[in-house]
């Protein structure tokens, strides 16, 4: 797997007493409670959720030893916020395991998780054989998602970083994948094209980038859209147009594809059905109906609330290794 490098300039650290540091001097910190290192670039202004709030109000410390089939006190308080809200009002007796999409092709295949939070997508792929490198800005999510993976013992290697995913501290060309779900979807749009230009860069070329993204025609987020939206609220989704995804998705690379996630949420997994309260296991059969229909007749993609992009990494990728552009696609706010 590869280490993890400065966000700055991208050069190799080194243990320099308590810190990790570059060769230009850039230092960063490791989580006293999870020995996470902290991986920020000091010159551009921190994302959603980049410090520390633990809404049990626990010292890290004082979390209880999980067992085998506990659900970790955090995930439990979070999972409305985390899972979407088809787990309102939820009291799981299991962590919620979605379907990976995506298949290593050997025990050696790298990936990078871009939010990943306390770990739902990550482990899934870890299950799967791939080695993941984790990323998120919460720290209170890096502690969490090290402790269910401890847990759960998932094949794959798990390395992670609180870090920024628009400046991942990760080298160049240096992973298989790069994957993100219902995360891009909360940054200006700008913003979550940058996300999406680092992560091309760390794929080496022959991989492969997927995202979910929202989609204003569908049901419910034309419904959440009418609501309005305020652009510096954190966790705020974004409402992308479909023609949006597509122009994003072809300035991005050349072959690329579009597929229906989910329709009437944006997490509706039919494979975490039943970690799900009643009432929303109906909603995820109607979604899981339409999704297959739309393999059949292809215009139903376009009204799904929950879209997967995915792009192939290629040498000719258009900005591979550009500078960051504050607004590089052109994109329009609300």
């Amino acid at each position: 797997m590869p280490a993890f490098v400065c966000p700055v300039d991208r050069a190799s650290l080194s243990n320099s007493g308590e810190l990790l540091q570059c060769s230009a001097g850039h230092a960063y910190h490791r989580d006293p409670f999870s020995n996470v290192p902290t991986l920020f670039d000091a010159t551009i202004s921190p994302p959603f959720h980049a410090s520390s709030w633990d809404p049990l109000g626990l010292n890290p410390s004082a979390y209880p030893k999980l067992g085998p089939s506990d659900v970790d006190p955090f995930v439990q308080s979070q999972i409305a916020d985390t899972g979407g809200s088809l787990y309102r009002s939820s009291k799981l007796r299991t962590y919620p395991r979605p379907r990976f999409p995506l298949e290593p092709r050997g025990r050696t295949q790298t990936m990078v998780d871009i939010g990943s939070g306390w770990g739902r997508w990550t482990i899934a792929a870890a299950a799967k054989g791939w080695n993941v490198a984790a990323i998120d800005p919460w720290i209170d999510c890096c502690r969490a998602l090290g402790r269910v993976a401890r847990q759960l013992s998932p094949s794959g290697e798990i390395k992670i970083a609180n870090a920024d995913g628009r400046r991942l501290p990760l080298p160049d060309d240096s992973f298989d994948a790069a994957f993100s779900y219902s995360v891009l979807q909360h940054l200006p749009k700008a913003e979550a094209e940058q996300a999406l230009l680092e992560m091309i860069r760390v794929v080496r070329p022959g991989g492969t980038v997927l995202v979910q993204m929202p989609n204003v025609r569908g049901l419910r987020q034309r419904m959440l859209y009418r609501r309005g939206v305020v652009a510096d609220r954190d966790f705020q989704v974004r409402p992308w147009t479909f023609d949006e995804l597509r122009r994003l998705a072809g300035s991005l690379a050349s072959r690329n594809s579009i597929v229906a996630d989910g329709y009437f949420s944006l997490n509706a997994q039919w494979s975490e059905r039943r970690a799900m309260p009643y009432p929303s296991r109906a909603v995820v059969a109607a979604s899981e109906a339409l999704r297959r229909a739309s393999t059949l007749v292809p215009s139903l993609i376009e009204w799904a609330d929950s879209v997967w992009i995915r792009l192939a990494v290629e040498d000719s990728n258009v900005h591979r290794h550009g500078p960051f552009d504050p607004n590089p696609g052109g994109l329009s706010e609300p």
